[in-house]
């Protein structure tokens, strides 16, 4: 097949999109944002330039049941993890791994993420109890929740994905004291730590700008508050009994007793 000006310059275009990307992963200067998702994330990625932003490096991420329906079996099951094994590879030749870990109370965490992919929990919950189909309404949506959704995600999270990348296992994370941040130093990784809420205050900004070695400003992005299940999303926190449930699937979760002190 001959090569027309037009393959050409894709060829271009894909070569240094892959130059790009390996000398992103390889930096010593590109922070990892590594965390279980829907934390302010997106936000924190787009305000600091070059950072790489992470649900996982091991596949074990939140959305694998829509992974399901949208990419396939071949891409769940194999070459996820063929792509886990490269970026690992790549980071790994790093003399030294800054990483960030935003962190969120588990109960409102796993709620966000539950509505975001409820489209997904919805259609497989009625492929596992089809007598259930003409269920409808916001009792439905939170019956799937309660039953059905990893409420110990993001203990898993930790221990399937960080302390397996970085060593460094969950106990030995410690917060400054009456604060909402903490760094953790081991081997070539340096690790901060601090509650998503906190970079929305000046305290925040300034703790991100100490740990990068440069000025840093939060920028806003991926509200749930703009998302199309945004009515349902206030209906379901507005119901206190059904929040209260929410909060006693992870009272008693690592996560939440380490740095939220079991939601009290």
């Amino acid at each position: 097949m001959k090569l027309t000006c037009l393959n050409i310059s894709a060829l271009v275009k894909l070569r240094a999109k892959f130059v790009a990307m390996l000398s992103k992963w390889t930096s010593d200067d590109s922070v990892l944002i590594y965390q279980y998702g829907k934390v302010g994330s997106t936000a924190l990625n787009k305000s600091i330039p070059g950072s790489i932003s992470t649900h996982d490096l091991y596949g074990f991420m939140p959305g694998k049941l829509g992974l399901r329906l949208t990419k396939g079996w071949w891409y769940v099951n194999c070459w996820i993890y063929v792509d886990r094994f490269i970026r690992r590879a790549l980071i790994g030749r790093r003399k030294k791994i800054k990483i960030i870990v935003p962190l969120r109370d588990p109960a409102s965490r796993n709620l966000s993420m539950y509505m975001q992919k409820l489209p997904y929990y919805y259609a497989d919950y009625f492929r596992l109890y089809p007598d259930n189909a003409l269920s409808e309404g916001d009792d439905l949506i939170k019956r799937i929740y309660l039953n059905t959704f990893c409420h110990e995600y993001c203990d898993l999270w930790f221990e399937h994905e960080f302390s397996r990348f970085t060593k460094i296992n969950i106990d030995e994370i410690k917060l400054e004291k009456g604060q909402r941040y903490g760094v953790v130093e081991k081997g070539k990784y340096c690790c901060l730590f601090l509650d998503y809420k906190i970079l929305r205050e000046q305290s925040g900004i300034s703790v991100v700008s100490e740990f990068l070695g440069s000025e840093f400003e939060m920028v806003s992005a991926n509200s749930g508050d703009k998302k199309w299940y945004s009515e349902v999303y206030s209906r379901l926190r507005a119901d206190e009994e059904f929040m209260r449930s929410v909060k006693s699937t992870v009272a008693k979760s690592k996560v939440a007793l380490k740095f939220y002190e079991g939601l009290s």
